[in-house]
């Protein structure tokens, strides 16, 4: 969780965090990822909160837990001033576990929109919101920017070879190189073509 906080404060393009589909909850690390994003947004439906940090091992002694706690009221506080959003209501989700629902958490300033689709924030003049928050807002309030992403070579090979066509046909190249290797010990064409595919 704090690496992927530590990815989004560092993002050059502002970043909007979304709890949905309608049912879904942003619950513990959800809470401060929620937090971390340029724009908050909820979907109807929705509900964040309960970010009291437990222990998957067992019960911590009360030491260990009141310094855990702490650590996390204070990052959760943070973030909140970071974004603009209210850091008393993140400290209370760390330590006394509240929870709301979207419409109070956008009454109560956790997050900034109560939307179906956040993406339309920019029509929707949140835009400006950015730009207070020292974020420059992309295209001059056009909108998003777009920036095209290329997979590194490794990974367009890996997904070409991912295909189910030639997966299957590297599977059965495989298996019959191996076969026939087996059946005729030394023939090193077919063992080779069989284990490399």
């Amino acid at each position: 969780m704090r690496e992927m906080i530590r990815r989004m404060l560092g993002s050059e393009i502002p970043i909007i965090t979304w709890v949905t589909p309608s049912g879904a909850r942003a619950a513990s690390a959800g809470v401060f990822i929620t937090m971390a994003g340029d724009v908050a947004a909820m979907a109807p439906g929705t509900n964040i909160g309960a970010a009291t940090p437990i222990n998957m091992q067992g019960p911590m002694d009360s030491t260990l837990a009141r310094k855990v706690t702490n650590d996390a009221s204070a990052f959760a506080r943070t973030l909140a001033a970071q974004r603009g959003r209210n850091g008393e209501w993140a400290e209370q989700a760390v330590r006394q576990a509240v929870s709301v629902s979207e419409t109070e958490a956008l009454k109560l300033r956790v997050v900034d929109l109560d939307r179906r689709h956040p993406s339309r924030a920019d029509r929707q003049g949140r835009w400006p919101l950015l730009a207070a928050r020292g974020t420059d807002p992309p295209a001059r309030n056009q909108g998003p920017a777009e920036r095209p992403h290329r997979a590194r070579a490794e990974a367009a090979l890996l997904g070409q070879l991912a295909d189910p066509n030639i997966a299957y046909i590297l599977l059965m190249l495989g298996f019959y190189g191996l076969m026939f290797e087996l059946q005729n010990p030394g023939a090193i064409l077919p063992g080779v073509v069989g284990g490399s595919a």
